[in-house]
């Protein structure tokens, strides 16, 4: 929907069953912090493969995907936090994607949390919110940053 929204070459409708626009549009209106939130994520893992129609890598959304993805060099300084418990963004998939940027040369600071799932990280009694607000003031304080590649 936000590509759709976003791009004039990229039509939801074109990679989405009509029978799945209802669903969906459902799903996409829960708010992931919600208590129902399960229910979208089940929703969406037993039915993601009803959902696509055709190919979700040609037209307008694959290139669309393609420029989105950080694969180019960033000059700002980076901070990447990864919660050990987290099932949307896998540390697993979050480790290959650090070290991809490292090995092209990116300096970056990543950090990891056990235990943390992919909301708990920016909860007020996570260890990585007093981390978030000191390495932010020091950026603005321009303080030089720390790299982990």
């Amino acid at each position: 929907a936000a590509y759709d929204a976003t791009y004039d070459d990229v039509h939801a409708s074109d990679h989405v069953r009509a029978s799945a626009r209802i669903p969906l549009e459902r799903i996409a209106d829960r708010c992931l912090r919600s208590r129902v939130k399960h229910v979208s994520l089940a929703q969406a893992r037993i039915m993601a493969d009803r959902f696509v129609k055709g190919s979700l890598y040609e037209g307008g959304l694959a290139r669309r995907l393609a420029e989105n993805d950080a694969t180019g060099a960033i000059a700002a300084p980076v901070l990447i936090a990864q919660g050990g418990s987290d099932r949307v963004v896998t540390q697993r998939l979050q480790d290959a994607y650090v070290r991809e940027r490292c090995e092209a040369g990116q300096s970056l600071d990543y950090r990891t949390y056990e235990g943390r799932g992919h909301g708990d990280l920016l909860r007020e009694e996570s260890p990585f919110v007093e981390e978030l607000l000191t390495w932010t003031a020091d950026r603005f304080a321009s303080k030089p940053t720390t790299t982990t590649c």
